[in-house]
């Protein structure tokens, strides 16, 4: 014990009397926190007043540009960046910036010609305001028509969209919770990609590679009665490193989840949250008891990798231990990041053999229950045996070292 001891205190002293270490250790969190918090940063926070002109005078009781107005006063009631006045004169917003108009006829040629024709004026170049006035303002207008017309008036031209096609094996009983496990497989996958690469230096500065490169290796290994103390020295060691790593993550998703929540900045209306902010995990999942799902997923992505990166420093030459070391967990991440990004749903046999694909699948499976097949747990049994072949390949290959010594 105090061996083992004695080498940890000394790895964890060489490891972070290093700079460039705490880059790494720190910076998957402050990368993240600044990348979930880019709509705060870009939004623009000036009021915007936008005049509803509503001169519609309706069919027999049917008027849709009353209910047009109504629809747009009540979303907006809560949002303290918009103002919305209304106004039945077109002539009164003369000098006004931006305004909605529905003509006196609005209802009359929609049911006629099951066309809508509204207009939309705005001097205003604020990226923010264009956004309401042109994509979300129409898009409530559009919900008025169809509420008003169906099922009283047929339009001439209807278009349905056809169901979506779920992956094979995936049980679906809400379209809502598909959508969303389709957007935290993003922000879990972004989260297990990046960890992953930030990580391989990491290993590299914590783990036998330096040793080696020191020549000090075979006389650690000849200095250490029990050789498995020399490996769980190194694996320790940096399951600390990573798990100052993956909490800098969690705490840096939080920071951005926490600000985004109490900033009073609508993401979905701005538009801001189409980007790269969407690798950020959401408020319903990190701010919940899910959240400690997340983080136990992190906590064994990285200590896979820790796993992969000792067994590639023992088992390859100082020589070429390092670049290929960096270059096979790169192509693993890799691998993972983009088979997923490109249908999280979808198991192939490339992500069958990728072990970081198995605390993904667990993952998504404890969060998502209700799409997932509880049989994808069996995912943990590969973890275990992957952690047990591991240590067994691992002192064979320390014995070896020990071996070339003599």
């Amino acid at each position: 014990m105090s061996q083992l001891i004695a080498l940890i205190k000394k790895d964890l002293h060489v490891t972070l009397s290093q700079r460039a270490v705490w880059f790494v250790l720190i910076g998957p969190g402050l990368f993240i926190a600044m990348l979930g918090l880019t709509p705060i940063l870009f939004s623009n926070t000036v009021n915007v007043t936008i005049y509803i002109v509503n001169e519609d005078v309706g069919v027999n009781n049917i008027n849709i540009g009353t209910n047009a107005t109504i629809l747009i006063t009540n979303y907006f009631m809560n949002d303290k960046t918009v103002t919305i006045k209304t106004v039945n004169n077109i002539s009164k917003t003369t000098l006004e910036e931006n305004i909605v108009w529905f003509p006196k006829n609005f209802t009359e040629v929609a049911l006629n010609t099951s066309v809508a024709i509204f207009y939309v004026r705005t001097t205003s170049s604020d990226t923010y305001t264009r956004q309401l006035l042109f994509a979300l303002i129409p898009q409530l207008v559009d919900q008025a028509v169809k509420m008003t017309l169906l099922p009283k008036e047929q339009p001439r031209a209807q278009l349905e969209q056809l169901p979506v096609q779920t992956p094979t094996g995936i049980k679906v009983k809400d379209e809502l919770e598909y959508e969303r496990a389709y957007q935290a497989s993003f922000s879990i996958g972004y989260a297990i990609f990046l960890l992953s690469i930030m990580l391989g230096s990491v290993g590299r500065i914590g783990g036998f590679t330096r040793d080696k490169n020191e020549d000090v290796l075979e006389i650690i290994v000849s200095m250490v009665k029990d050789k498995k103390v020399l490996l769980i020295s190194k694996v320790i060691t940096n399951l600390i490193l990573t798990t100052i790593t993956a909490l800098s993550y969690v705490i840096g998703a939080l920071i951005a989840v926490i600000g985004l929540k109490y900033s009073e900045i609508d993401t979905t209306t701005q538009g801001t949250n189409d980007g790269l902010s969407t690798l950020v995990f959401s408020q319903e999942l990190l701010l919940s008891p899910k959240g400690l799902v997340i983080v136990a997923t992190l906590f064994i992505t990285t200590s896979l990798i820790v796993v992969i990166s000792l067994l590639i420093q023992l088992w390859l030459p100082k020589e070429t231990g390092e670049r290929a070391e960096s270059l096979i967990i790169l192509v693993i991440a890799f691998f993972f990041f983009f088979s997923v990004i490109s249908d999280p749903f979808t198991t192939t046999f490339i992500l069958l053999i990728n072990p970081l694909y198995w605390p993904y699948k667990i993952c998504m499976t404890a969060l998502f229950p209700d799409i997932f097949s509880p049989w994808t747990y069996l995912y943990g049994v590969l973890i275990i045996a992957f952690y047990v072949v591991s240590a067994i390949i691992a002192s064979k290959l320390i014995m070896r070292e020990q071996f070339i010594l003599h």
